[in-house]
This record gives C-alpha cells, structure tokens and sequence, in this order.
C-alpha cells in the first residue's frame, strides 16, 4: 500500500508457493524502483527496460496466449500515464508477432461513471484503445484500481477487475464524496479457449468457500431398481 521495502517482503512470503508464473506490473501505490527490487527477483519474464527507474513493461507468452503488462503507475500520483514510447513499443510488437493478445493496466482506459475514481484513469486511455484496435489479435485489455467488476463493450472489450481487499463504493453521483465499503473479495479467472478462439472469465471470491458439496446423482433410466 505505501511501496515500503517490508510490504514488497512481505508479498514475496505469501507468494513464494505459487505454482504458476508470476507476471505483475506496478499500481499506484507502488514505488517503481522498490517493486523492482522487491517482486522483480520473481517475476517469470524481464521488464522490457531494466532502469530501476523505467516503466516496468513486459510481454510474455502464456501457453497459447501472449499476454502484455504496461506500467502506467506515474511516481507519488494517483493517476495513470503512458509515455509514447510505451505506445510505441506496444504497437511494434503487436505487429511483429502473431495470435490471441490479452493487454493489462493497472490504471483502466475507460470512465466507469465513478466520478473520483475517472479522475485517476488511464490519461492516454483513448489513445490506447485506438491503437489496440487497429490489432484484432487483441482480445481483452484487463485493468484494477477502481476495485469493482465493471465491463466495457468497446473493441478490444475491456474489464475492471474486483480487488481482494476492499471496494471502491458504486457512487454514480456527480462529484460523490470518494468511499470505500468491505465487499466480498475476489478476482478474475481468465481462460483461452484454443479450440474454439474464444476467451473465457469468470468471477472468483477468495474466501474459502463452504463446499464443493457433490450434486445427486439422477436415477438410472426407468427409475429407481426396487430393493
């Protein structure tokens, strides 16, 4: 929350039995050149720029999917940015390569109604969407800080993920007083369905579900044998 080097220990703790690869770009609460030095020794690929101080970028391939992180953190701000640069080498490699592209933010490119929150999006947020449609590889662009599951029909579709923590409050007043309630927590589940090239989310709370309780099994044809 404070990008202190204690908080960045402390993730790399909890995060250490993670099975699969870990892929994370900076928030606003993040210090770019502490996250480096406190995620990057576990992040599974390299930021495109290794100045401690540079935007933490990077693109990895994931199974079937190539999948891009942009930073769009700016430093001891709430709002987020992209230099041209960024957009630039976005858009060189996403012509260079080829297949199903899912593209994360931190800061979402679009405004959700919420005012406060819309004040602090993604600055370049329309430049970005333009350039990504002009790439039909691009499926999804998938983004955070606003805390609540919010979705945009725009090309590429864009969603807002919820936050394990707490949640921004649905304020759709202009200019509401800036709230947060304690929602139930969860996250995104992505998935890629390589046969029929069709991506797949779904919505996972994190708190340990009472279950799986098995549904019964329906009775054999011509009923249940007597005895």
């Amino acid at each position: 929350n404070d990008g202190m080097a204690a908080e960045y220990e402390a993730f790399r703790t909890i995060a250490q039995g993670l099975t699969p690869p870990l892929l994370a770009i900076p928030g606003n609460h993040d210090d770019r050149a502490a996250f480096r030095a406190g995620v990057g020794l576990m992040l599974a690929v390299a930021p495109q720029d290794p100045a401690p101080e540079a935007p933490c970028d990077w693109q990895a391939q994931i199974g079937g999917l190539t999948l891009f992180g942009l930073d769009t953190s700016v430093p001891h701000a709430p709002h987020g940015a992209l230099a041209p640069a960024q957009l630039a080498w976005l858009d060189g490699a996403l012509g260079a390569g080829s297949g199903p592209v899912i593209v994360f933010t931190h800061h979402p490119p679009f405004d959700t109604g919420i005012t406060h929150m819309d004040r602090s999006r993604l600055g370049e947020g329309e430049a970005l969407l333009t350039l990504l449609a002009r790439h039909e590889r691009v499926q999804l662009v998938a983004s955070g800080h606003v805390h609540r599951l919010i979705e945009a029909r725009c090309r590429p579709p864009a969603v807002i993920a919820p936050a394990p923590a707490h949640a921004v409050w649905l304020e759709t007043a202009r200019d509401g007083p800036p709230a947060y309630a304690f929602e139930p927590g969860a996250v995104l589940l992505h998935r890629w369905d390589a046969a029929r090239a069709m991506l797949v989310t779904q919505l996972s709370p994190i708190a340990v579900p009472d279950g799986p309780h098995l549904f019964p099994l329906p009775p054999p044809p011509g009923g249940i044998p007597p005895g």
